[in-house]
């Protein structure tokens, strides 16, 4: 014996509209059809709210070392030449930072300190850079990666 629930989908009404019969065979498949339905949406939910809150959690744990870099960004007069939150360099030699990799970022700190990069503008940057420590460029890395 087939136990039918009443449907309420978009096919049953078509189906009504266009005057086509639904017979029990029909309606129960349907009814399969919608159950499988709801349980794909539910676990997609499921594994999106997964996601996001294995995200918020790495996040938290960097949203710390990120402020420390914003602050280091705005004592160390970086917006002078690269602007608020690194996106509006003065000139068209001054790179934009904000999104740029971190580990591509730390690179280019770490190479105009020691004087590996010595080009363009660097030699404005060299006093700047000189007293960070290895902790201060990863701030302020990841504070401009996550722009």
């Amino acid at each position: 014996m087939l136990v039918l629930v009443p449907l309420k989908s978009k096919v049953c009404e078509v189906y009504r509209r266009c005057g086509l019969a639904l017979d029990r065979r029909k309606l129960y498949l349907l009814h399969l059809f919608n159950q499988q339905e709801r349980i794909y949406k539910m676990k997609r939910t499921i594994n999106i709210l997964g996601a996001a809150v294995l995200a918020s959690t790495i996040l938290a744990g960097m949203t710390a070392q990120a402020q420390d870099g914003a602050a280091l960004f705005m004592s160390k007069a970086c917006i002078a030449c690269h602007g608020v939150e690194g996106k509006q360099p003065i000139n068209d030699n001054t790179p934009k930072l904000a999104g740029q990799n971190k580990g591509y970022l730390m690179t280019q700190i770490k190479d105009i300190k020691s004087g590996a990069r010595n080009n363009g503008i660097t030699a404005q940057m060299k006093p700047i850079v000189a007293n960070l420590s290895d902790q201060d460029i990863e701030a302020i890395a990841e504070y401009l990666s996550l722009l």
